[in-house]
């Protein structure tokens, strides 16, 4: 009985040493993989950021900050409205279909997007 104990405990350590083996490999397999092709990563600098930004910096946000929200918003504004209908013109539909372009992204943006990334422009 005891030698079959013995058997079943080196089985089972082989078996988990197995599986760190194959996770590492996965693991090496992985990071090679997408140092291959995406050595550049993009967006590696949000990685690590919140899902929903506004709840974060929203916390922080004071009234003295609107002022040059406001003349952010507004200038904004004038560039992105004649040009969304511009491009409205040129695809042949109706111009408020620019206009729900040029109102609807600053709208929702927020509550998904990083402050330092937030202009519907670039």
């Amino acid at each position: 009985m005891t030698g079959s104990r013995v058997a079943d405990e080196s089985d089972i350590a082989s078996a988990a040493s197995s599986r760190r083996h194959q996770a590492s490999l996965f693991k090496e397999f992985k990071f090679t993989f997408k140092e291959t092709f995406f050595h550049d990563d993009p967006l590696r600098r949000f990685k690590d950021q919140p899902r929903f930004p506004i709840l974060e910096w929203g916390r922080r946000y004071e009234l003295s900050m609107f002022k040059g929200d406001l003349i952010a918003g507004i200038t904004i504004a004038s560039l992105c409205i004649p040009q969304d209908i511009g491009y409205v013109k040129l695809a042949n539909t109706d111009p408020q279909f620019g206009l729900y372009s040029s109102f609807i992204p600053p709208l929702i943006m927020p509550s998904w997007a990083a402050q330092e990334i937030l202009s519907s422009a670039q």
